[in-house]
């Protein structure tokens, strides 16, 4: 049992599979890619540490794999990795569509509109009165209401 403790806890080896777990789990928080880096510069030394015993080399060489890494991929990661385009939900789609007035909509109260087929409560975002069958655009949803022009 102490061998697995020593191995886990009291090594070089273990410090830099720590350090790399701690890196892991700050990248997962924070997707920046900026720690997954230093996640590949902890299994480097990690592994270099099996074959050399110098801390200071150890970490002379997370440090460089680290920052060479981070140099060199960190901008091609970013354009590829990350979402180039915001996706419109359901909701955001409705959007801009008209709609059909079903009960008058008058000045800052809330009155009823269909749009694609369902009705829903509506109200004016500039105080003015619809009336039925009068087809406004629709300028954003909040909560249940849609708001018009």
């Amino acid at each position: 049992m102490g061998s697995i403790f020593d191995f886990l806890f009291g090594s070089a080896t273990a410090i830099w599979f720590w350090m790399a777990i701690i890196f892991v789990v700050i990248e997962i928080e924070t997707f920046g890619l900026i720690s997954v880096w230093f996640v590949f510069g902890a299994i480097v030394s990690m592994l270099a540490s099996l074959f050399i015993s110098s801390v200071l080399v150890q970490s002379i060489i997370f440090i460089a794999v680290s920052v060479v890494l981070l140099l060199a991929l960190r901008s091609y990661a970013v354009h590829n990795f990350r979402n180039k385009t915001v996706r419109k939900n359901n909701i955001d789609e409705l959007t801009e569509l008209p709609c059909v007035i079903v009960a008058d909509i008058k000045a800052f109260d809330l009155g009823e509109v269909k749009l694609q087929g369902k009705i829903w409560r509506a109200r004016s975002e500039s105080g003015r009165t619809y009336h039925i069958d009068e087809h406004p655009n629709v300028l954003r949803i909040e909560g249940n209401t849609i708001i018009v022009e």
